[in-house]
């Protein structure tokens, strides 16, 4: 997304490129979602749950290390500088929040108060 704001470099989101970015790390969370959907389809139910646990940890350690909970969203990168509409749809589409933080991020999304927009396509 190319994001007109100075930490989004080429639409690169902040910490993008040492790999602490939580927009590239929940992306990665539904990707293992998807691959798991995948080996399940094709009869590799051991896989399917190795890829549903890989996800699940590392939702995890996403929320441990980018949840703000003075602002109750999740940062983008791991100073808490930085705050996307991009993060927040990308953790809720990952599939691996429990309920009740469902919720908070999907009223913040959905306010878009004090979040960087995604672009208009």
């Amino acid at each position: 997304d190319w994001v007109p704001h100075p930490a989004w470099k080429w639409g690169v989101p902040p910490d993008g490129e040492n790999g602490s970015s939580a927009v590239l790390g929940w992306q990665f969370v539904a990707t293992l979602r998807q691959l798991a959907q995948l080996e399940q389809w094709c009869g590799e139910t051991e896989l399917a749950a190795r890829a549903r646990r890989l996800a699940k940890q590392f939702g995890a350690r996403l929320t441990e290390a980018f949840w703000d909970e003075k602002r109750e969203v999740f940062a983008d990168d791991l100073a808490h500088q930085n705050f996307s509409q991009h993060a927040q749809a990308l953790a809720l589409l990952s599939g691996v929040l429990p309920a009740e933080r469902r919720e908070t991020v999907a009223k913040k999304l959905a306010s878009g108060e004090n979040l960087t927009p995604t672009a208009p396509f």
